[in-house]
């Protein structure tokens, strides 16, 4: 895929994985937009910034309706981190996951849905835990599954579009870090990667005629396939 003069829209794309690929699609000749709660620390030139939450129809339409472009490729990268089993996970905390890493995307993607292309890119962030769901980090791991089971929809439900999935490992983000315990950081520091490495391969998924991205608990290692 030729990216020049592509438009994209990134969630989350204020601060890591997604600010890092944002500098990628940019280089690349994109126009891109992003949707995201938090204004960039530094922002970049060029670059469209919404501050909107992801779980709202009617922030979402009101920025959809700005761009004012079709859109050719959409990261539905936006998410966040709760740690705990199903026992000891909050009402809150399940409320908190589940509307951003899941329905935010379901939504996002409604949303935009007026606007993409015929042959738009769409590309949905899940997990390793997604793909492999563990008993701690339970709720987060459930969001991840269903983030799956949508793209899977999406798929069946426009098969013009050409669905992306990604499923990463630890990343040196803030979302990785929040509540790990003292005793597992240093193991988890062996396989974590920086987001601008995640970044480019996203990248080589959005550009490649390949519809995922795993992360190997065997190897340890990144297919695309």
């Amino acid at each position: 895929m030729n990216l020049k003069e592509k438009t994209a829209v990134i969630t989350g794309g204020a601060s890591g994985i997604g600010n890092e690929l944002v500098k990628l699609l940019l280089i690349r000749g994109c126009k891109v937009f992003v949707l995201d709660k938090m204004a960039p620390a530094n922002p970049l030139k060029g670059v469209g910034y919404f501050q909107v939450d992801v779980t709202s129809e009617s922030q979402l339409n009101a920025a959809f309706k700005q761009i004012k472009a079709t859109v050719d490729i959409l990261v539905n990268n936006a998410g966040v981190m709760r740690r705990g089993t199903i026992f000891d996970t909050s009402e809150a905390d399940y409320d908190f996951v589940m509307d951003i890493n899941l329905k935010g995307m379901w939504m996002v993607t409604k949303c935009a849905g007026s606007i993409l292309s015929k042959k738009a890119v769409v590309l949905f962030m899940s997990s390793r835990h997604g793909m492999n769901v563990k008993a701690d980090p339970a709720i987060y791991s459930l969001s991840k599954s269903g983030v799956w089971a949508l793209a899977k929809i999406l798929k069946e439900t426009r098969p013009d579009y050409k669905i992306k999935i990604a499923f990463p490992g630890s990343v040196d983000t803030a979302l990785t870090w929040v509540g790990v315990k003292t005793a597992d950081v240093a193991a988890k520091k062996k396989t974590v990667v920086g987001p601008d490495y995640m970044a480019s391969k996203l990248l080589e998924l959005i550009k490649g005629d390949y519809e995922k991205l795993v992360f190997s608990e065997k190897t340890k290692r990144y297919t695309l396939a």
